[in-house]
């Protein structure tokens, strides 16, 4: 967990990498397409607007796991971020990366929809992040609330990845 904000005060957040590994778990759980391609995902993190401090509190020692398979850039490190991304990202990509992670297939439904059922009962399967928690939280209550649970429900949740 860090503080959002770098001048006391602010809330307790997620680390930026752990959120981008757990980005990556989802990735390669649910995206056939990823898997089936050979895509290679490496997780890593920009925060375009903090400047690095002495010490950065996001390099803390306790964070040195979570670094070693995730990378951190920060306002000031856009040289390293290009060099970075030149030696992972080919001139030629042999796939449509972006296109994979948008239209790609999804997989297995049978254990999504098992895992599904697990949190419906209160158990928890894997970490929701960020707005998934909070649609999973309205969903459930809904669901719950049903006095005939034998009736099928279907709920679409769209979020911009630009939002």
């Amino acid at each position: 967990m860090a503080r959002s904000s770098p001048i006391g005060g602010g809330t307790v957040k997620q680390h930026p990498n752990l959120q981008a590994r757990q980005y990556k778990g989802m990735i390669l759980r649910f995206n056939q397409d990823i898997l089936e391609k050979g895509v290679q995902l490496h997780p890593s993190a920009y925060l375009f607007n903090l400047y690095r401090r002495d010490p950065e509190p996001l390099e803390d020692a306790r964070y040195q796991d979570l670094l070693s398979e995730s990378r951190l850039f920060l306002a000031n490190d856009a040289a390293p971020l290009k060099a970075y991304l030149e030696r992972l990202v080919p001139r030629k990509a042999k796939n449509d990366i972006l296109f994979l992670l948008e239209h790609g297939k999804w997989r297995p439904a049978d254990e999504l929809i098992s895992r599904v059922g697990s949190m419906l009962e209160g158990n928890e399967e894997f970490t929701l992040i960020d707005e998934q928690d909070e649609a999973f939280r309205i969903i459930r209550h809904q669901v719950l609330d049903e006095e005939d649970r034998s009736k099928r429900h279907v709920f679409v949740v769209e979020k911009s990845a630009a939002a």
